[in-house]
C-alpha cells in the first residue's frame, strides 16, 4: 500500500525504492506523489535525513509457468553509479591512475579517464566503499580514501557546504555551524579561488559554484 518514508542518514533513493520492491529508483522518484520532494531536492542521490518519499503501489505481475518445474527469474535493479574525480596539486587531474574499490568483500580494479574521473556501478546496499590508490602518479606511494555512500547532505545545509570543501581539500571542519572559524575560512578560500564575492557565507551564488566544482 502506498506510505511515506522518512530518511535517513545515509540513505539514497536506489535504496530506498529496492526497500519496498522497487528495482528502479526512477519509478518512485518520478511519481506523481514526489513532486514536491522533487522541487526540493534536484537529484534522488542527494537527499536530506528527515524528508518525505512517497512510496507508491508496487505494480504485481503475473508470469504463467508450469508447476513441479524448477524456474529462475531475473530482476535488473538499477544500481547507483560512484564518480570520482581524482586531483593532484593545482587541480591537475591524475589521468590514467590504477588502483581498486574495495566494497561488500570485493576488490574492483579501477582506472581513471583522461579527465582523471573514475565511474564505478555499485551495489544498491553499498554504504561504504574504500579507494586505494597505488600508481607512481600518486606522490608518497599508495593512498587510501574511505568513501561514505549516500552521506552527501544537499548543499542548501551547512554539512552538505562542509562535505564539499572538506572533499575538494579546503579543510571546513565538521562543527556544523556557519560562524566557524574553519568554515568561514574554507568558504572564503574556495570564493577567492572561483571569483567569487569573498564574505565567507556559502550563500546562492557560492552553493551554485560548489555544486558544478565538486559533481553534486
Amino acid at each position: 500500500m502506498p506510505r511515506y518514508h522518512t530518511v535517513q542518514q545515509g540513505e539514497h533513493l536506489a535504496r530506498i525504492a529496492l526497500q519496498y520492491g522497487f528495482p528502479d529508483y526512477r519509478v518512485v522518484w518520478s511519481d506523481a506523489g514526489n513532486a514536491s520532494l522533487r522541487e526540493l531536492r534536484s537529484s534522488p542521490d542527494v537527499l536530506k535525513p528527515g524528508d518525505q518519499v512517497f512510496i507508491p503501489e508496487s505494480p504485481a505481475r503475473e508470469e504463467r509457468r508450469a508447476t513441479n518445474a524448477r524456474h529462475r527469474f531475473t530482476v535488473n535493479v538499477t544500481r547507483p553509479t560512484l564518480r570520482l574525480a581524482l586531483e593532484g596539486l593545482l587541480g591537475k587531474p591524475l589521468r590514467s591512475v590504477r588502483g581498486e574499490l574495495r566494497v561488500d568483500g570485493r576488490v574492483i580494479p579501477v582506472v581513471a579517464d583522461g579527465h582523471g574521473v573514475v565511474q564505478q556501478p555499485l551495489p544498491v546496499g553499498a554504504e561504504r566503499a574504500d579507494l586505494v590508490l597505488s600508481d607512481a602518479a600518486v606522490a608518497g606511494g599508495e593512498r587510501k580514501f574511505a568513501l561514505f555512500i549516500g552521506y552527501l547532505d544537499p548543499v542548501t545545509e551547512v554539512p552538505g557546504q562542509e562535505s564539499r570543501l572538506n572533499n575538494l581539500g579546503y579543510r571546513a571542519g565538521t562543527a556544523g555551524d556557519p560562524k566557524a572559524y574553519d568554515f568561514r575560512s574554507a568558504v572564503e578560500e574556495f570564493q577567492c579561488d572561483y571569483g567569487l564575492a569573498v564574505d565567507g557565507k556559502c550563500g546562492p551564488a557560492t552553493q551554485k559554484k560548489l555544486v558544478a566544482v565538486h559533481g553534486s
